[in-house]
Order: structure tokens, then sequence, then C-alpha cells
């Protein structure tokens, strides 16, 4: 099939370089004029493990392009696939100007009949108001051609997205047409889920689909950090407590892990664009508001741990972070608790100098520019004269940590461990005070 794709962002390019690889001819349309030129000698701007790959054969094999001009994309296509941005606009609305825009654009420029899915994250309803934005354009250039618009959300996890694409849980798709269904059902003949079904609904109830995964995931994250905190103050182990859970099949094994908070593109965005939803239609989703607090609260628990242990004392202290990025496998800052607690650490006084196997290799665009922020190429180096090693990413990396050399080179032997990744009895047993999320008694938590 042909297909186009409008954006180059996480998803656009995941999704075209995954089509490639099954025989699929995909062009990719992006405004970005930079972003296009480096993408056409091979250079992929995100980080995510196998797409530098899959990006180079899809262009060495002459059916990936990318291009900056609308027109080449829209010459008779089979299907195009929306992934633009969809971005808070600030006030907890979905920024829509990126759908509108690519809306426009295939109103205009189209010759031919053809589907298209929105496989970006949108409000509910969007899908038919594009379909209604297409139409008028139509009307207007008086061409009588069908534009059907679906909802084909996706559900990539980053750092896993290749290997989740070619074996998805679930392919949701959101239309009324039948024409539509069979033209998706080509597409992806052969990255079908184990059903070997495509679960067909209405494009309402697929654009919510992917909002309630999302939420209910960051509930369940939610809801273990918070309870985390009543373990350590209780002398309850939260990993213990996880294990009791789980072989439960009501519940589910996934996302049951404490931690410092969760954060990335994705589920701060749609649970606060879900909540922003439900109050246009009067209705106060305040379950999904208790998850956003207690997230934000979560991001804060490591610097008040640290407050107690320097009795408030930072200004002669230095701090370093072990990972950046929201999750391992990602370079991606958005939202990530690291920015929090670096932020608290800094306003405090303390010097901070933090390590992550992507982040520090691009550590010019870091979000926060300090003079008392270094961001460096390597993990031991960060500890030399350090008084406290945080832990805010899950890298496989950190588990396997040398404890004689953490010792030789900080100051003092103390590690908050905020993804619970480190046995605490062998650092005890190498004499450091050791932290985590609740698996430790701790005697009070301001």
């Amino acid at each position: 099939m042909k297909v186009t794709i409008f954006g180059t962002g996480y998803v656009g390019l995941v999704t075209a370089g995954c089509l490639v690889q099954k025989n699929h001819e995909v062009i990719c349309y992006d405004i970005d004029t930079t972003k296009i030129e480096r993408l056409n000698k091979g250079n992929v701007p995100i980080f995510e493990p196998g797409l530098d790959e899959l990006i180079a054969k899809g262009i060495n094999s002459g059916k990936l392009f990318f291009t900056t001009s609308p027109i080449d994309p829209l010459k008779n296509p089979d299907i195009i696939i929306i992934c633009v941005g969809t971005p808070d606009d600030g006030t907890g609305a979905t920024n829509l100007n990126a759908i509108e825009s690519c809306a426009k654009i295939i109103s205009e420029l189209s010759e031919n009949s053809v589907p298209v899915l929105i496989k970006s994250t949108v409000p509910v309803g969007t899908a038919v108001k594009t379909q209604n934005l297409i139409k008028k354009g139509l009307k207007e250039r008086k061409i009588d051609i069908s534009i059907p618009v679906a909802s084909n959300p996706e559900f990539l996890h980053e750092g896993c997205a290749i290997s989740e694409f070619y074996n998805p849980d679930r392919i949701v798709l959101g239309t009324h047409d039948n024409h539509v269904i069979k033209v998706v059902n080509k597409l992806y003949k052969d990255v079908m889920p184990e059903s070997n079904e495509i679960i067909v609904m209405s494009p309402e109830s697929s654009e919510l689909t992917k909002y309630a995964s999302n939420s209910f995931l960051a509930t369940k994250i939610s809801y273990m950090n918070q309870l985390s905190q009543f373990c350590s103050l209780v002398g309850a182990n939260i990993d213990d407590v996880r294990k009791g859970m789980e072989p439960d099949p009501t519940i589910s094994p996934g996302y049951l892990y404490a931690g410092c908070g969760f954060g990335g593109s994705c589920l701060p965005k749609d649970i606060s664009s879900l909540i922003h939803q439900g109050s246009l239609m009067g209705k106060d989703l305040s379950i999904l508001k208790a998850v956003r607090e207690v997230n934000e609260i979560q991001k804060e628990y490591l610097f008040l741990i640290a407050s107690d242990l320097f009795n408030n004392k930072f200004e002669d202290k230095k701090f370093a972070i072990w990972g950046l990025a929201f999750k391992p496998k990602t370079g991606d800052m958005r939202e990530a608790p690291s920015l929090t607690i670096i932020k608290n650490l800094l306003d405090a006084g303390a010097k901070v100098e933090c390590y992550d196997p992507v982040v520090s290799k691009d550590r010019e665009n870091f979000p926060i520019q300090n003079e008392s922020l270094k961001i460096q190429p390597d993990p031991y180096e960060i500890l030399i004269g350090a008084d406290c090693l945080i832990i805010c990413t899950d890298w496989s990396e950190f588990k396997n940590i040398n404890y004689e050399k953490l010792g030789r080179l900080m100051n003092r032997k103390t590690i908050l461990d905020g993804r619970n990744i480190l046995n605490s009895e062998e650092a005890v047993l190498n004499n450091f005070e050791y932290y985590d999320i609740g698996r430790t008694k701790i005697d009070k938590i301001r």
C-alpha cells in the first residue's frame, strides 16, 4: 500500500519505520525543514531502540521518503495517517491546531478518495470534527470525492515501541465505514494481534479508549505510590504487598511498581485533557484529579526525605543524580520526576550533577540551565565529593552498583533509590544510608 503519514514525531517515525518493513511504501510529511533534512540523511532526532536501523533500511530500500511539500504525499495514497502533536494548551485543553492544519491541507490538495486515520491522541469528537472540516473544504472546491476520517489510537510505550507495533495487544479502530475497515485490515494484515481481529467501534469510543487506558494505568501508579509512603511509616514492604496482589487476575500485574512518580508525554497530558473534557460536559472526574495530585506529591517525596536527612541545609551539599529521562530506554524528559527533584535541590542551594545514558549525550538542550547544575557523561565521575546519590530512572546499568567505588568517591554514603532497583540489605551491609520507595521504614515524612 501507499501510505502517507503527517508528522515525524515519535509515533509518526515508529509507524513509518515499521510499516516500511512490511512492504508498504511510506512518505512522511512535516513542516520542520531541519528535521526533514536530517531524516533524509538517516539521522533520527529521537531515541528509540532499533528505530535508527529501521529508518535507514527504509530509506535504502527506496520505500521510505521524507518531505516538507504536501503535494507528493497526497498524490493518490491508499491511506493517510495523522500522527501530529496534540499538546496541552496550558489549561488542560488539547491544542488541535496541527490536526486542523492537516484537515485543511488534505481537503485542498486531495484529488482522490482516501481514508484518513487519526493516530494522534485527541479529545472525543475530533474525528467527526475533522471529517466535517474536510467535507467543507471539498465542497468549496466543488470536488466529489470521499475522504472518511477514522480514529486509530496508538498504544505504544517508549523503549519497546517497535516490538509492540509488530506484536500489538490490540488494534482499535473507530469508524462506521465498511470500506475503511477493509483498508485498515489490509494495512495491518502482517501485524495483527493474537485474536487476528481489529476492535471496531464508534470514533467517539475509540478516542476515549486511549484516554481511558492511560488514565487507568496512571491511577494504578498513583495508588501504589501513595500506598508506598504508608508502607514506609508502618514498616511494611511495598514490594511484598505488590507480590501479594499480582496473582489476582482481576488486578493484573502491570503498573504496580512504586516509584518517584510518572512522567512522559502521555499520562500527564491525557489525564489533564480528560479532566478538561469532563468539565466541558459538566462532569467532575474527581478520581483523575486525585491521581494527578498524588503524582505531583510523589515527585516531591525524595526531596522531603533529603530535607530531613540534611536538616534542610543544602547550601554546601552536592547531590548526584542517576537517571534523568522519565523511564529507561528513552531520552524523553517531558514531565520527568527528575526535573522536580533537581529544581527543588537547586532552589534550596545545593549543587547537582547528573548522569543519564541517553540524556547526557544532549546536555546542551537540557530543560534546566543553572550554574550549579552539571550534566556529565560518566556515572561515577559525578559521585566525587557527593553527599547523596539519588536514582530517578531504573536503567539496568544502575542495578550492578559498585558500592566500594561509591564509598571511596562520596563525601557521605547516602542513597535515595527512587525506583527500588537496589537491594536494601546489600546497601546497608556496605555501610550506606539507604532509603527507597516504601520498602524501608521511615520514622516520619514531612
